[in-house]
This record gives C-alpha cells, structure tokens and sequence, in this order.
C-alpha cells in the first residue's frame, strides 16, 4: 500500500480515502509521504472538520469559504 498511496499522491489526486482499522499507522504513513513528497496534509472528520498539519506537527483548522 505504500507505494500505491504515494503514486495517488503524486499524481494529484484531489482526495484519497482509507478505511482501515489501524488509524495511527495510516496516519504515519500518510504522514511520512506528505513529508516526503512536500505535500500538506489535511485531514477532515465529522467531528473536528477539516484541519491542516502544521510544520510542528499539531492540527490546526482551516475556514472554509461558501461557494457561488
């Protein structure tokens, strides 16, 4: 999976999903290619809505503008 989740990275890929039941290693791993890559990462959730991953690692949240 590692290989094909940094090829839907690369490729630029809006969004990507993964369902898993190990949370915390997809998000080492997603990590470690957003690092790699120099991607931003962003994560959305029902509960905390859509955040960024600063440089020091902490999630900070992202406004949202409304569309036309």
């Amino acid at each position: 999976m590692p290989s094909t989740l940094k090829s839907l990275v690369q490729s630029r890929h809006p969004l990507i999903s993964i369902e898993t039941r190990d949370e915390e290693h997809a998000l080492e791993l997603v990590r470690a290619i957003a690092a790699e890559l120099s991607r931003p990462l962003y994560e959305w959730s029902m509960t905390s809505g859509m955040r960024q991953l600063d440089k020091k690692g902490t999630w900070q949240p992202v406004a949202m503008k409304a569309g036309k």
